[in-house]
């Protein structure tokens, strides 16, 4: 419109635009500049410069994402440390859609079986008409004792036992049951029963001879393995089963052994809404039905005339096993009647060949029907011990500012003995305990005409919830210590089923630093999972290792799936697969990181380097009028982007590192920054980018403009006048030069790799100029012979390229070096740590061998206590969470804070967090950051 205004100002001087006979190749181009009509003119010219400022817009930003993104998943892929040798398994990035959000993760939602430990069932305790076998210590025992500062009793040498007589999947160490003296023992017949339960009542495939140093059990659960093993040592030996007949020895201790069959009738397998298994079986004459599944369930099926005395006895018994972090199952068995077994066969052989939804409501139906009035023979104890790593990579995790969920299927003993083995729950955490299952029955009974059962139920959860959140708002800001929710199954029930509860148990996990719901189902996981995502407005990360993790893996921002015992499942339907829980921590803390700032630079710098090419266009047209005339020639504008400037950015992005992996392992807090750093804070961000390239291209076009003269000096001797294309290439090149240094100036990280692509773009651009213009001019054009004959020729080019590069420049690295010297960032201050430890020689970027250092890097509150070794899977109590999560300051009784530093009781500054302490000495301290501030010499 600018255009078409000035064009119509003063006709009679721009008689040399309007379009005669010969001027003008079409119709368009006429209209364009015909001052008889400036309206159509200023519309043609209009449109003109949408084409011009196209180049505002970074297209090829999109492509070059996708390059950086596959190319970054390749590198995880490829990252030896993410690799298990065991069951040569490495990493695998199934997407490359999700790097960046790997370094913003607020909460990790993770199953525990497989997940946080080996899946590797032992069986370790039993408890046999209420007689508790098994005196082996666990690991959550010994954690536990260490804890709360008790000692343990060397109660397996009291005993006796061989560990070499022991195979995997059995560890129950007991002189009472070991070399068959259970034959002996008063209760022998039942505890007959209790292995030929544990024998029979399973669906695993026997592989190899009739020997039992040498016959192969598959199973679909470890859990079952473990059963038929321990059987099988205590004597019972399972060597044979079809479809139809299973056949055991049951041996003697002068080693002889009777046969024994059973004819298979049925199979009732276990779901996770029943949470049992059975099986019914002839033997002999007899109907037999042996049932094993969770302890609430087996006793709400239990014949009234079972006595009460062993009920209570084994509860006990499994709730010590649950405190010791067993997996505990209940066994029980019935003996049916002929009749009565041959009614319910004609109806469940029915119901298998009704096809559709009501065939499945029915067999539970008919399954509940005869798994009732069982007798209790006892209960099993499985351990399953932690991975490798785990607790240290909780640790590191929860440092990081990620808050860490467990959903498991387990107790609620067992899952916070567990939570205190694998360091999710810590010493002096606040605990709440949300815990409906044992007030079933006061509330049944409280339930009358005005209040039915259920709402009952939810305002007692309710209440729970919002005492938990009346404690968190009494504490101060300064003394608030971390905070934990334990919640059982049936309290989650009524939560995810009202909405206002929803919001309400959110908004109170959502302040706390690790939850841990127990007895939960799949499809409570995925319920989680989705209000955690949806509610919390954060980005969230779920890994599981099974099927029944899938739904939960599925509903989360990012699904990550162990490649483990239980199959494939979880890995092929999550978006990363890993071997083992630990890999997580350098998978979030590294990987994630990295993707995060290289994603975030690399936008931010497209934005940048296209606005210092597109305003440069812009200030021209609007020196010339807005005519539409580019300052570039054709061939410069269509290769900015695809040339000239892609490869440095597209190399930074996939190589550039700000910090080490060792580094970035050793101080996990700088992993809040992606937590904290995104939305209009890179929106910010990046306008400021955008700003600095709308500066450096004003310096640049004036700069060429003013040095030329306007134009109108003679740049040579002879009194030639400097051309529009002269002035055209000079400004491209002082363009090239000013992001190709600005990129440089920024990179944190070289390799041969970046000077090779860097600096040959610079030499591609003065290749291209000499090469092209060789071209016949039908191809070249304007930029025939333009470069060597008189760009190259003119002293003026290389004096106003090297001013313009110069004053460009100056303003964004004074600025750089004034921030990095006065106000850094952490991984500045950790940076200048990474130079002095590579100065002294003690120093690596690579975490090659840092790994297992970096595991023991966790402090203990005393100086005698040991440290973990990082090959065990348990940590010890006496780690100090709290003593690393708390800030290192101490105000003074002033509490003085000025601009984000607090004084510390030495008289020495830190950041506004006081994380990170930094050693070596320092003259001058800064203020600005997270972190002490130590100057380098």
């Amino acid at each position: 419109m600018v255009f078409g205004f000035w064009l119509a100002g003063d006709k009679t001087k721009h008689w040399y635009l309007k379009p005669g006979a010969n001027n003008g190749k079409n119709s368009i181009t006429k209209a364009a500049f015909n001052y008889d009509n400036p309206f159509i003119a200023g519309v043609l010219q209009f449109f003109t410069c949408l084409v011009l400022y196209g180049y505002f817009v970074p297209i090829s930003l999109y492509v070059s994402l996708e390059i950086v993104k596959v190319i970054q998943a390749l590198l995880i892929n490829s990252d030896v440390e993410l690799y298990y040798l065991e069951m040569d398994k490495p990493a695998s990035a199934r997407t490359s859609n999700l790097n960046e959000e790997l370094g913003q993760v607020s909460t990790i939602l993770s199953d525990k079986t497989g997940t946080l430990t080996r899946n590797e069932m032992e069986f370790f305790k039993c408890s046999i008409a209420g007689i508790s076998y098994g005196m082996g210590i666990t690991e959550v025992e010994k954690v536990a004792a260490l804890r709360t500062g008790k000692a343990l009793k060397r109660r397996q040498e009291e005993q006796g036992g061989s560990f070499e007589k022991f195979e995997k999947g059995f560890a129950l160490r007991d002189s009472r049951l070991d070399n068959l003296n259970w034959q002996n023992e008063p209760e022998k017949d039942k505890i007959l029963r209790f292995l030929e339960i544990l024998a029979v009542c399973n669906t695993v495939v026997v592989e190899g001879p009739d020997d039992p140093d040498a016959i192969n059990y598959l199973a679909e659960s470890p859990d079952e393995a473990s059963f038929v093993v321990a059987a099988k040592r205590l004597g019972v030996f399972l060597y044979d089963r079809s479809e139809i007949l299973i056949n055991i020895k049951l041996f003697n201790k002068d080693g002889s052994f009777t046969p024994c069959s059973y004819d298979l009738l049925n199979t009732i397998e276990f779901s996770s809404a029943r949470k049992r298994m059975s099986v019914i079986v002839r033997k002999g004459g007899r109907l037999l039905l042996f049932c094993k599944g969770a302890d609430d369930v087996i006793f709400e099926l239990l014949d009234e005339n079972n006595s009460k005395d062993l009920k209570n006895i084994t509860r006990q018994h499994m709730n010590e096993y649950g405190e010791a972090g067993l997996r505990t199952l209940a066994i029980a068995y019935r003996e049916l009647e002929e009749n009565m077994y041959s009614e319910w066969q004609n109806s469940w052989t029915t119901a298998k060949q009704v096809i559709g939804e009501s065939s499945a409501g029915k067999l539970d139906e008919l399954a509940n029907e005869i798994e009732c009035n069982l007798t209790l023979v006892g209960a099993t104890a499985i351990e399953d011990k932690l991975q490798v790593g785990v607790p240290q990579a909780i640790y590191r995790l929860a440092q990081g500012g990620i808050k860490i969920w467990v959903l498991t299927g387990d107790k609620m003993e067992t899952a916070i003995n567990i939570g205190y083995a694998c360091s999710l729950l810590r010493p002096h955490m606040t605990k709440h305990i949300i815990r409906l299952e044992d007030n079933i029955s006061i509330l049944s009974e409280s339930a009358n005409g005005n209040k039915n059962f259920q709402q009952l139920c939810t305002e007692f959860v309710q209440s729970q919830i919002q005492d938990g959140m009346d404690a968190l708002d009494k504490e101060q800001d300064d003394t608030t210590p971390s905070h934990a929710i334990i919640i059982d199954g049936k309290s989650l029930d009524f939560v995810l089923q009202e909405d206002p509860l929803k919001q309400q148990f959110i908004s109170f996990a959502l302040r706390c630093d690790s939850i841990i719901c127990c007895r939960v189902s799949p499809i409570q996981k995925a319920k989680v999972t989705e209000l955690v995502k949806n509610q919390g407005k954060q980005i969230c990360l779920a890994i599981g290792d099974g099927a029944n993790d899938v739904g939960m893996i599925q509903k989360a921002n990012i699904g990550v799936g162990i490649s483990g015992m239980e199959g494939q499942q979880a890995a092929m339907s999550a978006d990363f697969s890993i071997a083992q829980f630990r890999f997580l921590e350098k998978l979030l803390l590294v990987h994630g990181a990295w993707c995060y700032k290289r994603i975030t630079f690399m936008i931010k710098y497209f934005f940048y380097k296209n606005f210092v090419f597109g305003f440069s266009i812009f200030l021209f047209n609007a020196y010339t009028r807005f005519s539409g005339q580019s300052i570039y020639a054709d061939w410069f504008l269509s290769l900015y982007n695809v040339i000239f400037t892609s490869a440095p950015v597209v190399v930074v992005a996939v190589l550039d590192q700000d910090l080490g992996a060792r580094s970035r392992l050793r101080f996990p807090q700088l992993y809040k920054k992606g937590q904290t750093h995104g939305g209009n804070l890179l929106i910010r961000r990046i306008m400021f980018w955008m700003l600095n390239g709308v500066l450096q291209a004003a310096i640049c076009f004036f700069s060429v403009i003013y040095g030329y003269g306007y134009g109108k000096v003679p740049d040579r001797s002879g009194g030639r006048m400097v051309g529009l294309f002269t002035i055209g290439t000079t400004m491209y090149t002082a363009v090239l030069f000013v992001v190709n240094f600005q990129i440089a100036m920024v990179i944190q990280y070289w390799t041969w790799i970046h000077h090779v692509l860097i600096w040959g773009e610079l030499v591609v651009w003065f290749l291209f100029l000499l090469v092209f213009g060789a071209l016949p001019t039908k191809f070249s054009g304007e930029l025939q012979r333009l470069f060597i004959s008189i760009t190259a020729t003119s002293s003026s080019f290389y004096r106003v390229t090297l001013l313009t590069t110069v004053l460009a420049l100056l303003p964004s690295f004074t600025l750089h070096c004034f921030c990095r010297a006065f106000c850094p960032s952490d991984s500045q201050i950790v940076q200048e740590q990474e130079k002095l430890s590579r100065l002294s020689g003690s120093g690596s970027r690579s975490t090659t061998s840092a790994i297992k250092q970096d595991l023991e890097l966790m402090p203990y509150h005393n100086d005698n206590s040991t440290r973990p070794s990082p090959t065990e899977g348990s940590i010890h109590a006496r780690d100090s969470f709290e003593a690393q999560s708390q800030p290192l300051w101490r105000e003074n009784s002033s509490d003085m804070r000025q601009k984000g530093r607090r004084i510390r009781s030495d008289g020495t500054e830190t950041g506004s967090n006081g994380i990170i302490e930094l050693d070596g000495s320092s003259s001058v301290h800064r203020t600005g950051s997270d972190l002490q501030r130590t100057d380098v010499k």
